[in-house]
């Protein structure tokens, strides 16, 4: 009975979660055109003058800006306010300047009044795009990349400051370094990469703020977590949100020596993915929903076959004149880009990566054989958080290969996990020593 009610409780909270994203969505189509027009135009130059893809940091992979994605956002959320409000917050689309590309279709939609968008782009829900548009009533492309950077840096710091008040300075100079490995102050580039980060980081600081409360609490914040990164990501860090809170959580636990038992901790990881799992995957497939029935043509379909192209869809690869099973050269290409590749899989980086990667696991065994009772709980929740993002780059083989220079940022849940586990063993050598 009471694990119906909860069940109940979920439901209805996702539904109001979802209803009120909506909400939100169809309130900033209503915004006039009119109102943006000004700084929607200077956001089409910004992007227009600059390279699709451009190198900001020398020629390395993990530097670029995407201003493709940007401008494909801003072209969205430029027709969003075109038509029926309601039909315009679910069935966006784009022009493509009848194939002179997303950014002279951008200007000329902006400019000459086109109506209708002539590239559709309604599998995602575009929530970020609603937030630019609430945004260009006050500042262009830039001033929108440069307020959700500050964001990010605001978050990330509150996140580090709650550690270091409980105490646990160790982690928050552990996330601190994390950020660097992944060279946070690159999200600035690029308006796609910012969403995940945000609310990343929200999930962090309310992880930390109400986990002693009871796992129950952590389970509604797994599915805001799953609902909003569904609403508001173009599928870049996504895994991020659930990942980064949950190791936090685990490793401020252990520190404690709350850390509790094996199966307490399996239950716990497992519901925890299975809500962030059905809360992402159920808002996608509201979307796709919603929009058939609107529009009255069935759009599930098409969105069953995205999906199926991020995880299966081929890519050719060839290293060294010899071809490398996609689901590998997704994480090569990822690890390169963690430690500077200038190509997708460059033989260096992915050394080093591959490093990385193999201490990772060894610290895992050796903590797994030789610490404590309680912080071998700990290490195994941690390494398999840590793992999950590698995983993830396997599944989502062809995505993880074509956009290694953001999907990278993800390994920010894997380098903090191995930070975890080096604190829980200095904390372990300090507790021998005492007892000595």
């Amino acid at each position: 009975m009471i694990k119906n009610k909860k069940i109940m409780h979920a439901i209805g909270t996702y539904i109001i979660l979802l209803g009120f994203l909506w909400l939100f969505l169809i309130g900033t189509a209503t915004i006039p055109n009119e109102a943006i027009k000004e700084n929607m135009k200077s956001s089409s130059l910004v992007v227009g003058k600059a390279d699709a893809f451009a190198y900001m940091d020398g020629n390395k992979m993990n530097g670029i800006a995407d201003n493709y994605a940007d401008s494909i956002w801003i072209n969205v959320a430029w027709f969003m306010g075109k038509g029926n409000f309601i039909k315009s917050s679910l069935n966006t689309g784009y022009y493509d300047g009848e194939g002179a590309g997303q950014n002279i279709g951008l200007y000329q939609a902006i400019t000459e009044e086109i109506t209708e968008p002539n590239v559709e782009y309604a599998r995602y829900w575009h929530g970020t795009a609603g937030v630019i548009r609430l945004m260009h009533l006050i500042t262009d492309v830039t001033g929108i990349r440069n307020i959700g950077f500050l964001t990010i840096l605001f978050l990330a710091a509150s996140i580090m400051i709650l550690l270091i008040r409980d105490g646990k300075d160790g982690v928050a100079i552990a996330f601190f370094l994390s950020l660097c490995a992944i060279k946070i102050w690159n999200v600035r580039l690029s308006m796609e990469y910012q969403p995940a980060f945000v609310i990343g980081f929200l999930m962090c600081i309310l992880y930390v703020l109400l986990e002693k409360k009871g796992n129950d609490y952590l389970n509604f914040l797994a599915l805001a977590g799953g609902t909003g990164i569904a609403f508001f990501d173009f599928l870049t860090t996504e895994t991020v949100v659930i990942l980064l809170p949950l190791i936090l959580v685990v490793t401020v636990r252990a520190l404690e020596e709350r850390i509790g038992t094996w199966k307490e901790n399996l239950k716990f990881l497992i519901g925890q993915g299975i809500v962030w799992f059905l809360s992402y995957g159920t808002t996608i497939a509201m979307k796709a929903c919603l929009l058939s029935v609107i529009t009255g043509e069935n759009k599930l379909f098409s969105s069953i076959n995205h999906a199926k192209e991020r995880v299966n869809g081929i890519v050719v690869v060839s290293v060294n004149n010899g071809n490398l099973p996609q689901s590998l050269a997704a994480v090569a290409t990822n690890l390169s880009m963690l430690f500077g590749g200038t190509k997708r899989i460059q033989l260096l980086p992915v050394l080093t990566g591959c490093v990385l990667v193999v201490f990772f696991c060894a610290i895992t065994i050796l903590f797994l054989w030789k610490g404590k009772k309680e912080n071998k709980v700990a290490t195994a929740c941690l390494f398999f958080l840590g793992i999950l993002i590698l995983l993830r780059y396997m599944v989502l083989s062809n995505h993880s290969y074509l956009h290694a220079f953001f999907t990278y940022r993800g390994l920010i849940c894997l380098i903090m996990a191995t930070f975890s586990i080096v604190l829980l063993s200095i904390k372990g050598m300090k507790n021998s020593r005492k007892k000595d």
